[in-house]
């Protein structure tokens, strides 16, 4: 705990926050699942893949919305809607190749490292709260950089499927870490899902700016970049 004690956790979102993830047509996941399906007899290319998917991901969004969408139930229908037989044991093979391959799409923020453990040295609780639609890939991504070791817990929308800005979500992180919602910093980019979501679940805001938002009048406290964060949650 902190020197005034007020502070007990602090939650961070993962996208444009502590990484920065590459999205883009046909992505690399898309290649390396097509030639896992090559291998294992099945004519199909990265593109193929892609545009399934994305069918698939559209027909069980328009089922499921507001709720979040697995990767591997998307990834299920996709192989379907290329005529392959989705059995649990392809499945299964192709979502690890997948998570394999999408965990190298985040990229990490240079000052990520240093403010966890700056944060865990504090003596804080650290959180990630992610709108993500797997919980293995944002796990797989904290591994590869070496930031598993400063996590205490790990949600993920698809995980207990309510999405930020829901309440619930942060309602549920404050529990796993059994800390008071008042007694929580919630760090994120999102003027909406980010800010809004975590001042009406009572935690105290964060905004981080990347270029591609405006600061939020509901935010407590606006940043450019994580290192800034330090100060301010001192004096907390």
């Amino acid at each position: 705990m902190n020197s005034n004690g007020r502070i007990e956790a602090v939650f961070f979102d993962i996208g444009s926050t502590l990484y920065h993830v590459e999205m883009e047509e046909n992505p690399p996941w898309c290649l390396a699942v097509s030639e896992k399906l090559k291998n294992l007899g099945y004519n199909v290319n990265a593109e193929h893949v892609f545009n399934a998917y994305k069918l698939a991901r559209d027909e069980l969004k328009a089922l499921i919305s507001p709720n979040e969408l697995w990767h591997l139930s998307i990834l299920s229908l996709a192989l379907k809607k290329l005529n392959i037989t989705p059995k649990p044991a392809l499945v299964s093979e192709i979502y690890k190749v997948s998570v394999k391959s999408l965990s190298k799409s985040f990229k990490l923020n240079a000052e990520a490292k240093k403010t966890l453990k700056s944060l865990k040295n504090m003596g804080l609780k650290i959180g990630i709260i992610s709108n993500a639609s797997s919980y293995d890939v944002v796990y797989e991504a904290l591994v590869k950089d070496g930031l598993e070791k400063y996590i205490d817990a790990l949600i993920t929308s698809q995980q207990i499927s309510w999405k930020k800005p829901n309440p619930r979500i942060f309602f549920y992180a404050c529990e796993l870490l059994s800390v008071k919602p008042q007694k929580a910093v919630h760090i994120g980019d999102d003027p909406y899902a980010d800010v809004l979501g975590s001042k009406k679940a009572g935690l105290i805001s964060i905004q981080i700016l990347t270029g591609k938002n405006k600061p939020s009048p509901y935010a407590d406290y606006v940043v450019h970049n994580l290192s800034e964060i330090l100060e301010i949650i001192k004096k907390l």
